[in-house]
């Protein structure tokens, strides 16, 4: 009998060797000008003319090169208790909903021997209370429940997620630690580090915020063809429930996250970040604006110059969240740096002095901008009154007449001002023959240098506002130092210590960056990104090869990682007797595909449904194994199946599927988890019998109903 390989941890130990040349450290760093040099490389000769080495290298530092794999550690999903209440109507008789069933770590399976009794409905509780969408409920079983909680933990820390449906809607609330009582009676200690929430949106809305920001979905995005005959698209960006799709297999359709047109590469991104992909983050960057140019269109005038306005409002926007993050960051770092620095107290003598010689330096600035600023003014108003002095220098008597020496009637205001004006005589109203160059030239040319000097201290004025803001934002640095070393004198060591308010607020700020990047991503698609047609070709061009050199580079890295897959896939697809699939095949942007004989084979091609779905599980599980191993993987460890075996018409292809989860659950169990939602009783196998769940109630039919 075959049996899979008990864990390795050390990856290297199980990949396969290959020629040097080949390969490369999955850590080694990217360098910019050797990318660039890589990507001239790759245009023809008569192209390479054509294509600046700086137009390359600007496409190739708007990357962030130096995130070659994620390296942010994905938390551990692991759902402990489900409990709720309600009340079930059948056949005209109320019966009381009171359903609680822990959940252990491992592979969980409910299994009752008959369709229709309610077991989806538990796994679209769970989808519920996760996701705060209830779309997949039938109909009377959203009327029936109406109090729900849900025990879980993101690695070691516990949560309780509390939904209810009262007269004014749903409320729901997330609160730390585990709580069983209504939502409204959760101690505030646990409230106050949650959120509560009415409302169906609201609750959805928290719910996606918060664990977007746990398992750092924030960058996953991906071009949507809109409907419409122009080819147009819009950036679409990952969302919590686009993400649980890819912890659940709900049924036998074979085009379920796999291979849905409609939804782009969404599929490959998840999977890049399953796997942890090298160089994920910038293929997926420099897809998305590949597929923006070829889209464009061109906009009026008008209409580019209100985009352009809105984009850098934006971009003002997203700078100043930036510096209140930095700032955040900068001040905790100051804390960690005081509560580790030694002697406070000299440390705080040392900062005041810096502080005063800092506010110094301010007020020195200050002084000096004020200096350049009245200079600039006074160079201004003197070359107006140099050009004033050149009009007024016209051949006129220099008799300052306000009287009319014929009618002897006061010369009116306005006279004298359309004189000064329009140069026209306040009496005749005649026009006033101009001064002559030997009068006029010079005072021209002596302007001209009033305005050049102007133009000098204004140039001068911004570097010194720049340096101004520099020395304030020092000044106040020190300062800031000075009241926590203060405060931690005062108060103890504690109270450096970054708070929960503070993690909040950064949890905030990074939120909303996110937003404002996804507008300026809508503003620039729209602005087309100014230039002509051939611009963006030769654009497009250039992304095109940087997308190339960084596919091979990303293949490469990416090898080891490839390699284990297989392994652990292989190991998982026999047991599972899926036949067809002699492994799995790893792309650089994030696409999987099985192979068959080594060549690539399409979910559609293969014919016997319960093959498709033993194909599909072998890949979720593999992937969920991959995430068991160190350093490699970033799967959450948590899986759902439903109608686990229904395709299923062969015993032993049966016997097959439950054989393999108990595997996972003999060798994986302190790190996976996976709940099973089946009628078949064969999988009762597939677990140890304390994991093994059942009906709770009996109709009077003698029907076995799973609440």
């Amino acid at each position: 009998m075959y049996s899979m390989n008990r864990w390795r941890h050390p990856l290297a130990k199980t990949a396969k060797k290959k020629d040097e040349a080949s390969t490369v450290p999955s850590d080694a760093p990217l360098n910019i000008d050797d990318i660039t040099e890589r990507v001239l490389g790759r245009f023809a000769a008569r192209s390479r003319d054509e294509i600046q080495r700086d137009e390359v290298r600007k496409v190739v530092t708007g990357l962030d090169l130096a995130k070659i794999q994620p390296n942010r550690k994905v938390p551990r999903l692991l759902i402990r208790r489900l409990k709720f209440k309600g009340t079930k109507t059948l056949d005209g008789v109320n019966s009381p909903i009171d359903y609680e069933q822990p959940f252990q770590t491992g592979v969980n399976v409910l299994v009752i021997e008959d369709n229709l009794v309610g077991k989806s409905s538990v796994l679209k509780t769970i989808k519920f209370a996760l996701t705060g969408n209830d779309e997949e409920y039938d109909q009377e079983v959203r009327r029936w429940i109406t109090d729900i909680w849900l025990q879980f933990s993101l690695d070691d820390r516990a949560y309780t997620i509390l939904l209810a449906r009262r007269e004014d809607g749903l409320h729901g609330r997330l609160a730390p630690g585990d709580h069983d009582c209504p939502i409204e009676k959760v101690p505030k200690p646990g409230a106050a580090k949650g959120f509560y929430h009415r409302g169906d949106t609201e609750v959805q809305q928290a719910l996606e915020s918060f664990f977007v920001r746990e398992f750092g979905l924030a960058s996953l995005g991906w071009n949507q063809a809109l409907p419409t005959r122009d080819g147009g698209s819009i950036k679409v960006w990952a969302s919590w429930l686009t993400y649980f799709q890819a912890l659940r297999i709900p049924d036998d359709n074979h085009t379920y996250l796999l291979c849905k047109p409609e939804y782009a590469n969404q599929d490959q991104l998840l999977f890049s970040a399953f796997l942890g992909l090298h160089l994920s983050e910038p293929l997926n960057q420099l897809s998305m604006e590949s597929a923006a140019i070829r889209k464009r269109k061109e906009f009026t005038e008008e209409q580019a110059s209100q985009m352009a306005v809105k984009k850098a409002e934006l971009l003002k926007r997203r700078t100043a969240l930036r510096e209140q993050v930095a700032a955040l960051d900068a001040e905790q770092a100051r804390r960690l740096e005081v509560i580790t620095g030694g002697n406070l107290a000299a440390q705080l003598v040392e900062a005041q002095g810096k502080f005063v010689e800092g506010s110094a330096e301010v007020a020195e600035i200050e002084e000096q901008l004020k200096t350049l600023t009245s200079q600039m003014q006074q160079c201004t108003a003197t070359a107006r009154r140099l050009r004033e002095q050149i009009d007024l220098s016209r051949e006129l008597t220099g008799l300052d007449v306000k009287i009319c020496p014929n009618c002897v009637q006061s010369i009116t205001p306005e006279a004298m001002q359309r004189e000064k004006e329009s140069h026209q005589c306040r009496l005749c109203v005649r026009p006033v023959p101009s001064a002559g160059e030997d009068v006029a030239v010079p005072l021209e040319a002596a302007a001209r240098d009033y305005d050049q000097q102007a133009a000098a201290l204004k140039v001068r004025i911004g570097e010194v506002n720049r340096e101004l803001v520099t020395a304030r934002r020092k000044a106040e640095g020190l300062r800031s130092l000075s009241d926590t070393l203060r405060t931690t004198i005062k108060e103890g060591v504690s109270k450096g210590l970054p708070t929960p308010e503070e993690a909040e607020r950064r949890g905030r700020l990074h939120e909303e960056i996110g937003g404002i990047t996804q507008e300026i991503a809508d503003v620039e698609r729209s602005l087309g990104g100014g230039g002509s047609s051939e611009d963006h070709d030769r654009k497009a061009k250039i992304i095109d090869k940087v997308l190339l050199v960084l596919k091979e580079e990303a293949e490469k890295r990416n090898q080891e990682i490839e390699d284990r897959l297989n392994d652990l896939a292989k190991e998982v697809i026999k047991a599972l007797r899926a036949d067809q699939i002699s492994g799995i095949k790893c792309y650089p942007t994030g696409v999987v595909k099985l192979t068959k004989n080594g060549e690539p084979i399409a979910f559609s091609k293969i014919m016997n449904p319960g093959e498709r779905y033993r194909a599909k599980l072998a890949l979720f599980l593999a992937m969920m194994r991959l995430g068991c191993e160190a350093g490699v993987g970033r799967h959450p460890g948590f899986l759902m199946l439903d109608q686990l075996g229904t395709a299923e018409m062969v015993p032993t292809d049966l016997q097959a599927s439950a054989t393999a989860l108990k595997r996972i659950e003999d060798e994986y169990s302190d790190r996976v988890q996976i709940l099973c939602f089946t009628t078949r009783p064969e999988f009762r196998q597939a677990t140890l019998a304390n994991k093994v769940y059942g009906h709770r109630t009996v109709g009077t039919t003698g029907k076995k109903f799973a609440f």
